[in-house]
């Protein structure tokens, strides 16, 4: 799967749902400095924000993972 989704980015890189899963494949298998990467190639993605708010949480950037759930907040919320 993880090959299909590079793929996927290969054709096209804007393809946020493509980054998006592939951030959630990675976290999954335990890659989470990679899953990061990907999460991040889906700027106006709220989700990928989300995710990255949790996994920076995670590894103790606590200022990244504010930064992000703030992302998130704006772009389900814009008002």
């Amino acid at each position: 799967a993880e090959a299909h989704y590079h793929h996927a980015l290969e054709a096209e890189p804007d393809n946020v749902l493509a980054a998006f899963n592939l951030g959630t494949l990675l976290e999954d298998i335990g890659r989470i400095e990679d899953a990061i990467s990907a999460y991040q190639r889906a700027p106006a993605f709220a989700d990928a924000h989300y995710n990255l708010s949790r996994l920076y949480e995670l590894v103790g950037e606590h200022s990244e993972a504010l930064k992000h759930l703030k992302a998130y907040r704006n772009l389900i919320d814009p008002a």
